[in-house]
Formats: C-alpha cells, sequence, structure tokens
C-alpha cells in the first residue's frame, strides 16, 4: 500500500500537471487543537484528468497538539504535544462545471508524518490521574513515531477571475491515524500516603487525526 501510494504521487507530478493551486490550509482536528499552515502553505491539484481524474499534493503544518486513541484510559485533550506534520492526499475526483465555477468532489486517501513530535505531559498526567484515582500522577513516557495513514473526503468550490486562475474554497474530512506505542512508567499516589512506581507500556496507543481540513487558495486553469 504504502509503496504504490508513493509510486503514484511520483508518476503524476512528473507526468502531468493540469491545474496546480497553492491555498492557505487549516486542520481542526477533532479533540485536538487547530492546526496552522507552514509556508509555501499548500499545493493541491497535481494529477490527471479534468472532468473526472487523480489528483495529490501536500500540505506543512504546525500542529498544536492531537489525541490519542487505543490507550486503557481516555483523554478529551491533546496527549500528543506541538509538531510538525506533511500530510500528502491521493484522491478521485469528479468536477461538474458551472459556467463561470465549477463544484469538485474528492475522496479518496492521505499518508501524513511528523517531524519532532512531543508528548503533552501536562494532559497525560491529567488522564493518569482519573484513570488511577490518584490526587498526583507524574508520567515519563517516550513513543515511536511513525508515518499514518487515513481516508479524506470533501468538495471544492472554484470561481474563475481570469481567463488562466479561479479562486477555491475547498472543506474536507479527515479520519486517520499514526501508530505510535508509547513506554515508560509514571508514579504518583494519594495525599497523605505513600507514593507507588508503575512501569506500564501503551504498545496499541495511535495518534488520530480526524476533522475538518478548511482550504482558501487560487488555482491555475489549463
Amino acid at each position: 500500500m504504502k509503496r504504490i501510494f508513493t509510486l503514484t504521487f511520483l508518476i503524476l507530478i512528473v507526468i502531468y500537471s493540469y491545474g496546480q493551486g497553492v491555498s492557505f490550509s487549516y486542520l481542526i482536528p477533532k479533540n485536538g487543537e487547530i492546526a496552522a499552515p507552514i509556508s509555501p502553505f499548500s499545493i493541491r491539484g497535481i494529477g490527471i484528468g479534468k472532468i473526472v481524474g487523480i489528483e495529490t499534493g501536500g500540505s506543512f503544518y504546525f500542529i498544536p497538539g492531537l489525541p490519542a486513541k487505543d490507550l486503557p484510559f481516555k483523554s478529551k485533550e491533546s496527549i500528543f504535544g506541538s509538531q510538525y506534520a506533511f500530510l500528502v492526499p491521493l484522491q478521485a475526483f469528479l468536477n461538474i462545471p458551472i459556467k463561470r465555477a465549477r463544484i469538485k468532489f474528492l475522496a479518496g486517501g492521505f499518508g501524513w508524518y511528523t517531524i519532532s513530535p512531543k508528548i503533552n505531559n501536562g494532559n497525560l498526567d491529567k488522564a493518569l490521574r482519573g484513570y488511577t484515582s490518584w490526587d498526583v500522577v507524574t508520567s515519563d513516557y517516550q513513543f515511536e513515531n511513525k508515518i499514518g495513514w487515513g481516508l479524506i473526503g470533501g468538495f471544492e468550490i472554484e470561481f474563475q477571475i481570469t481567463k488562466n486562475a479561479a479562486l477555491s474554497f475547498q472543506t474536507q474530512y479527515l479520519n486517520g491515524h499514526a501508530k505510535a506505542p508509547m513506554t515508560g512508567s509514571y508514579a504518583g499516589g494519594n495525599i497523605g500516603n505513600p507514593i507507588s512506581s508503575v512501569d506500564a507500556d501503551f504498545t496499541e496507543a495511535k495518534a488520530s487525526i480526524e476533522g475538518l481540513e478548511i482550504s482558501i487558495g487560487v488555482s491555475l486553469l489549463r
């Protein structure tokens, strides 16, 4: 799957580009924190086909925080802290022209990888306090950073402003994760009682990326 995704992405870039676009893209993750784009923002619309086809691109985000799933406890706050992330979609699309505008429907998958990710120790300690029912918890955890995958779909509306350019508004929903097995320990206890230390690895932990991606930009028409 990974090889097919990478090969298709490279072929689409090298062979033909029908209408690249540069945009400001913002990611609003569920139970996470809003991610802002990093220059040169997002590049989308690299692909083949005009009415029906396949396209890809890429976005570079700064993500303040993402939630974790498949832990033995639940947390509504970000467990994985600030990080930079590359997100690359690969989608089929259908274009419906409407005079000087068009609506594009997209569906497919995406890959993503984070750079220098961290654990939000404050939020992890808070979640562990609820899990253990202790008054005080201090944790010491590391995790393995891996490539993540998921599904993405949505629509885009383009309004032609010149012969070769259009203003675009895009909204997509993402649902994916990256395996992030956590190893370490935590210590704590209730006030007035001895401190306890627990070695506990969370090998099934995953960094979850689910939510809306909203983009506003300019597309080059051909």
